[in-house]
C-alpha cells in the first residue's frame, strides 16, 4: 500500500489528463448527466474505505452532501460510481 503523498508527478499528470478529457467529452455530449467527485473518502463500512483521485457518476443519482452529514461518500447510502481512478 502506498503512503499518502508518494504517488508522484506522473500519477498527478495522468489524473489531471483524465479530468481534462472527461470535461472535453461531456462538453461534446451535453445530453449526458455526469458528476465528477474526487479526493473524497468513499466508505462501505468503518474498515473498508478509499480515497480515489477521480470518481465519475453518470445520471442524476450521484452523492450530494447535506447539512449535518459527514463529508464522505457512504456506499450504504449512495450507489457505487460508474468509474473510478486511483
Amino acid at each position: 500500500m502506498e503512503k499518502i503523498g508518494q504517488k508522484g508527478i506522473n500519477h498527478a499528470t495522468i489524473c489531471n489528463l483524465f479530468t481534462i478529457l472527461l470535461g472535453f467529452w461531456f462538453s461534446l455530449h451535453p445530453d449526458q448527466v455526469a458528476s465528477s467527485i474526487g479526493r473524497r473518502l468513499i466508505e462501505k463500512d468503518k474498515e473498508t474505505a478509499g480515497t480515489p483521485d477521480l470518481v465519475l457518476y453518470l445520471g442524476n443519482d450521484y452523492p450530494r452532501w447535506q447539512s449535518g452529514q459527514p463529508r464522505r461518500i457512504d456506499l450504504n447510502q449512495w450507489r457505487v460510481s460508474n468509474w473510478c481512478l486511483t
